[in-house]
């Protein structure tokens, strides 16, 4: 997992066939969840506003990190 400061820096991130970490991703709400019989969760989701990773705060055994919500606007223009 990286910044997306990091990323934008890495040299490497357009070749193609590499491992990479998102650094753009979307905050969900769950709305509705059901527990299957082997312990894995389904999950309703529903997207509330878009991030970027600033800060890189744990990477295992699951990735934490701190955000920037991103502005949501709106384009009214229908002329494209």
């Amino acid at each position: 997992l990286k910044t997306y400061e990091e990323e934008l820096l890495d040299d490497m991130r357009l070749v193609r066939d590499r491992e990479r970490s998102a650094v753009v991703g979307t905050l969900m709400r769950i709305s509705d969840y059901r527990r299957r019989k082997d312990g894995r969760l389904t999950l309703l989701v529903h997207p509330v506003e878009r991030f970027v990773v600033t800060d890189v705060v744990q990477q295992f055994p699951y990735s934490v990190a701190n955000v920037r919500l991103l502005p949501d606007f709106e384009n009214n223009d229908k002329s494209y």
